[in-house]
């Protein structure tokens, strides 16, 4: 995909997790003239723990720019954890603090209505699921292509999953039924998550109540 977008002239941002990261592969796609970032799934990993979360943030922060010079971050979606990785930002840290220039969901201003501002557009469902102003509805990667090829969509902020796409019927049904059992698990891990918290806070109110 780096070496395709490079051959047309296209630099994009490619997002490495800890589990994704090869220092030989982002040297050959920054080489590409691609923006090489932190993947982050901190919080997730960490189960909650917002300290815990930060640190790790910061070690493999340091881990990735040994390597590349990493100057935006992306959050993972973390679909078996009850914790969403962004939440890392509604404290008293912030990007800054460790040197960032942006924050993918945080730094940048979209709306599909507003022609001066970038649609957001992803692929994170297998339905691009967008509709914009001076196009109308995207669904499937054709009506993508169309809305390119229309001049209906100048200013994209395209989020992609080449590793989810599929190259026959077979690995389609693989990928989806992945998708669904990542989305059940997601939705045990909420319920066991809200099931600790009740009995937490019920073995809070009889400390109390006994002190």
């Amino acid at each position: 995909m780096a070496r395709v977008e490079a051959d047309r002239d296209i630099s994009t941002s490619y997002y490495f997790r800890t589990s994704t990261f090869s220092p030989e592969t982002a040297a050959e796609v920054s080489g590409l003239g691609h923006e090489i970032g932190y993947h982050y799934e901190d919080l997730a990993k960490t189960r909650g723990d917002f300290e815990a979360a930060h640190e790790r943030f910061g070690r493999n922060l340091a881990a990735f720019r040994n390597h590349a010079d990493v100057r935006t971050i992306c959050p993972h979606g973390s679909p078996l954890s009850p914790h969403h990785n962004l939440d890392m930002w509604r404290g008293e840290y912030s990007i800054e603090d460790y040197d960032l220039v942006g924050e993918a969901y945080l730094s940048v201003d979209t709306n599909s209505d507003d022609a001066e501002r970038p649609s957001y557009v992803s692929d994170t469902g297998r339905d691009w699921g967008t509709t914009i102003a001076d196009f109308g509805r995207i669904s499937t990667t054709d009506d993508l292509i169309a809305g390119l090829e229309s001049g209906g969509c100048e200013r994209l902020y395209l989020l992609v999953h080449p590793g989810r796409w599929s190259r026959n019927p077979a690995e389609h049904i693989q990928r989806v039924a992945w998708d669904l059992a990542a989305e059940a698990g997601k939705s045990t891990a909420k319920g066991v998550h809200a099931i600790g918290q009740a009995t937490n806070d019920r073995i809070v109110r009889a400390f109390r109540e006994r002190t």
